[in-house]
């Protein structure tokens, strides 16, 4: 199969990104002599790569012309185990998020939804997530808004989330000049919308922490906003990076969430404070694009 899929696809160069390894492919790519990249890699010492059991996997990575890493420690760990074609170029994210941010592009009803009010944004949401956020949304009748992008949009789980919100609650689908003003709680029902939206964030929540991992942080980090976001974050290296510099925080449980975020909302400066820390992070990590394109060019 993955010998017919490149003949016929027949590439002149192949990228493949982070964690997508498709030995067989890489296989076959090597054969056919195709330069091979994998891009914005990132490795840990306890991937098979590098365990005692793992000589046929190292053997593998000798398929790909180069890696371009997303930091020190891992073309430390490559070159380890005596492959060489390896640069630090960072992560190419980085480069997406700012370019979006840069765009400003505005989301249609947005500005009449939040009129004089400050927007929590939650984002790729699960139902483990909002079992944390929902009993503080409900209550809150200040001057706080919300807005809720489920990780999942169709029909049952957009349903049963509207049903827990209640009156106040509106789909983004049937959003109207009048009633989106009226709303307390949107809820984004489609999807390619999120990244644009954090631009209207006053703080943000993310999530996954509660289930396999977190989602994208940095999305909301290019725009300024700072972000909390559940337990499971410990892979995610912009995650313990943020929480270390202050501009992200992990809670474990509902009565965390009311601390931080009134902490956010209260604290005089502390929210601007994340925020810078957030832009400035996200800035710091450009470049990875360009890196990787002068490579290529020689």
């Amino acid at each position: 199969m993955a010998a017919k899929f490149v003949k016929v696809l027949s590439p002149d160069i192949v990228f493949f990104i982070k964690y997508e390894y498709w030995y067989n492919y890489l296989a076959v790519l090597k054969q056919r002599g195709i330069p091979t990249y994998m891009v914005s890699a990132i490795f840990r010492s306890s991937q098979p790569f590098f365990r005692w059991y793992g000589s046929w996997f190292r053997k593998q990575l000798n398929n790909l012309s180069w890696f371009f890493v997303q930091d020190e420690d891992s073309e430390s760990l490559l070159r380890k185990i005596d492959i060489q074609q390896v640069s630090v170029s960072g992560d190419t994210r980085f480069d997406r998020v700012n370019a979006i941010a840069g765009q400003k592009k505005p989301v249609e009803g947005m500005d009449e939804f939040c009129k004089d009010s400050l927007v929590m944004l939650a984002g790729s949401t699960w139902p483990e997530d909002e079992k944390i956020l929902l009993p503080f949304i409900l209550e809150t009748k200040t001057k706080f808004k919300f807005i809720i992008a489920p990780h999942e949009v169709h029909k049952e789980r957009i349903d049963g989330l509207m049903s827990q919100v209640g009156s106040g609650g509106l789909r983004f689908s049937q959003a109207s000049d009048k009633n989106v003003r009226e709303a307390r709680v949107l809820v984004i029902d489609s999807i390619g919308l999120l990244a644009s939206l954090y631009r209207y964030a006053f703080v943000s929540f993310v999530g996954g922490g509660f289930g396999v991992g977190i989602h994208n942080i940095l999305e909301p980090a290019a725009f300024g906003v700072p972000v909390i976001f559940g337990p499971n974050y410990e892979r995610f290296r912009e995650a313990r990076e943020l929480i270390r510099e202050g501009g992200a925080t992990s809670i474990k449980n509902e009565e965390d969430f009311r601390k931080v975020f009134g902490r956010m909302a209260d604290v005089p400066g502390e929210r601007d404070r994340a925020s810078g820390i957030c832009s400035a992070y996200v800035t710091s990590h450009k470049g990875a694009t360009a890196h990787i394109l002068k490579h290529l060019h020689g």
